[in-house]
């Protein structure tokens, strides 16, 4: 990788002289401006080439997606966000190689379970990928309920479950649970969609209430995305249940996605307002960035995550030793004894430690097994009356699953105790 040139005051000025006008911008580590990011990335790749056909031996030309909320105000900002963003890219090409991977060294049926699919006595699954996104959600379902769909297991994301369950809840109904998108406007109105797990409001609510009992003295911070639903939705009950059990706010910060390689500015305003501990329900990537800002800035800040923030330790470059003593409010932990078959198989099949969301989904096939049992349905059941009897069903089954002892409500929403961890 080439050594980052060191910028004048005059190249930031004119950044954001172009942000106001563009609003997002792709600048190179060389000091290029592009307003599109295949233009960043045709600049990337024209170097890397350019340097073979010399026979230099070069790394990649690294870029970073700048907006006029949180521009870079010095060359080490800009450093900080470049290698940010390129580890974040790096880390998502890795997981799609690693799901190509999986998916060609799938194992091949056994003889007894082919059997068992030309008899119709074993129940078929498939699956589409959605990419989090509400339309290609729909499009995703769509492809599911041509194949033959009778219940459907996710969407994990709100944004994508919202949109499905609307669709699940039109006539004729579908069966839909999802393992981990957390809003309550996921099952509202619908009778045939459920959650494995805690809505919003939930999380908020026994989050302020555990801190009231046990860091009462500390003075918060609330730290959240405000363009995610998951994340506004915890912080606006949070913030709500804090104020009944009197814990001091003395701040509130935000950010959105395109902004999210760097939290600096907001920590600083946070320890100017003499915070001692962040409450953030957020996702476990942004999450790294923050503790790592907090330990480059010098800020010794205890800290407090969601189920979102599981994961965290799986973060690619995330130095894991400054997440020591991070609490999180999540059904799930890796490392409880009580797990430890289930951790330990899904290791060997997946090669990796699995986080709450693994478990949720876990729960979530159990769930639907279980009731499909106690509606007595078979394989060849119509989707139709799939939902209807296994909507029915869910309000009667107790699930022991790997987040807790599970039931549910006349709202789609789960019933469960929710446990603190520290890390």
């Amino acid at each position: 990788m080439i050594q980052i040139a060191t910028f004048t005051r005059k190249f930031f000025i004119e950044l954001v002289k172009q942000l106001q006008i563009y609003g997002t911008l792709y600048v190179t580590e060389d000091g290029n401006i592009y307003v599109n990011e295949s233009q960043a990335q045709t600049r990337c790749q024209s170097r890397e080439k350019l340097a073979h056909l010399n026979g230099e031996l070069v790394q990649e030309l690294r870029y970073a997606r700048v907006d006029k909320v949180n521009p870079p105000r010095d060359t080490a900002e800009f450093e900080e966000m470049l290698e940010t963003q390129f580890r974040a890219r790096r880390q998502a090409a890795k997981n799609s190689l690693a799901e190509a991977e999986k998916e060609r060294n799938r194992p091949v049926m056994s003889d007894a379970e082919a059997e068992a699919l030309l008899e119709g006595t074993t129940p078929a699954s498939k699956k589409q990928d959605d990419e989090a996104d509400g339309e290609k959600a729909v499009n995703a379902f769509n492809t599911l309920l041509d194949w033959g769909m009778q219940a459907l297991v996710g969407p994990t994301t709100t944004g994508a479950s919202v949109a499905v369950a609307a669709e699940c809840g039109n006539d004729p109904e579908t069966f839909m649970i999802t393992p981990s998108a957390s809003s309550e406007d996921v099952t509202k109105g619908k009778d045939c969609v459920f959650q494995v797990c805690f809505t919003d409001p939930n999380q908020g609510v026994n989050a302020a209430k555990f801190l009231a009992q046990k860091y009462a003295n500390e003075k918060f911070v609330l730290f959240y995305n405000s363009g995610d639903a998951y994340s506004s939705g915890i912080a606006d009950s949070f913030k709500a249940q804090a104020a009944k059990s009197k814990l001091e706010i003395v701040d509130e910060e935000t950010f959105k996605d395109d902004s999210a390689t760097s939290f600096t500015n907001q920590l600083t305003k946070a320890k100017q307002a003499g915070a001692t501990m962040i409450f953030a329900p957020i996702y476990y990537t942004p999450a790294s960035v923050l503790l790592k800002n907090a330990k480059d800035m010098g800020y010794d800040v205890k800290m407090m995550g969601c189920d979102g923030m599981d994961g965290i330790l799986g973060v690619e470059g995330f130095d894991t030793s400054l997440a020591e003593g991070l609490l999180l409010m999540t059904p799930f932990s890796a490392d409880d004894e009580k797990n430890a078959d289930f951790v330990n198989a899904y290791k060997d099949k997946y090669g990796e430690t699995p986080d709450q969301f693994a478990a949720d989904a876990y729960d979530g096939v159990h769930a639907v097994a279980e009731a499909v049992k106690e509606a007595g349905l078979g394989v060849d059941a119509d989707p139709t009356e799939v939902a209807e009897k296994l909507s029915k069903a869910m309000l009667k089954i107790t699930v022991d699953g790997l987040t807790g002892k599970l039931t549910w409500n006349d709202k789609g929403q789960v019933q469960k105790e929710p446990t603190p961890y520290v890390i």
